[in-house]
């Protein structure tokens, strides 16, 4: 058994399992030590200041993958929202930006969206992702079904506007683009932008006819 589970107080058998991890660190040079104490504090706690501590010797030890892991079971395992959630945010980070593994990091941000609808730093990972790897098509969907899941009015309207601005220049789907921007009419029939959108499609269309 270790030696630390015999002391009843948490807060002192955190205290213990840091300096056991700060002396292999930093007197007996064992990085992996020190990132296997971590990894009982981690258990234990699963505060930032620990997974900072847990991802520099992950880094250091080229254990990234493990770290990963660990991440995501605990955030699997965690009873609370707020919790998972904060794992599931560094875990995307550290397969998007560690392990350059961004199919995964854009899953796992969904994830978040589909519990958080509207998630503002996942949001924006999935757009990043997303925008780095030029799936525009699925960006498009991604923004369509970000308005079908907001419940407030203005922030559906600028997803769809976002929709929209990738349909005419980047896709080039302009029949889509008008079903899109007549979408952002039935919330808001009085939307100028809207309006002058729908106008200036029908006219170039018209000007092809």
């Amino acid at each position: 058994f270790r030696q630390e589970e015999l002391i009843d107080d948490p807060s002192k058998r955190q205290q213990i399992l840091h300096e056991i991890a700060r002396l292999r660190e930093e007197v007996g040079g064992d990085g992996s030590g020190a990132f296997e104490s971590y990894v009982r504090l981690f258990e234990v706690q699963a505060d930032a200041e620990i997974r900072k501590e847990l991802c520099r010797l992950a880094r250091a030890e080229n254990r990234l993958a493990e770290y990963a892991g660990l991440l995501e079971q605990r955030a699997l395992d965690s009873a609370g929202a707020s919790e998972r959630v904060d794992l599931s945010l560094e875990l995307g980070r550290v397969l998007s930006e560690e392990l350059g593994q961004s199919e995964r990091a854009k899953d796992v941000y969904l994830d978040i969206v589909d519990q958080e609808p509207g998630h503002d730093v996942a949001s924006t990972a999935v757009v990043e992702i997303l925008s780095r790897a030029e799936e525009w098509g699925q960006l498009v969907d991604f923004f369509l079904d970000q308005s079908e899941s907001l419940s407030n009015d203005a922030d559906r309207r600028d997803c769809l506007r976002k929709a929209c601005q990738l349909l005419e220049e980047v896709v080039g789907d302009m029949d889509r683009a008008v079903d899109v921007w007549q979408q952002i009419l039935e919330i808001d029939p009085n939307d100028a932008e809207a309006d002058g959108a729908l106008e200036r499609i029908y006219g170039q269309q018209s000007d092809y006819s």
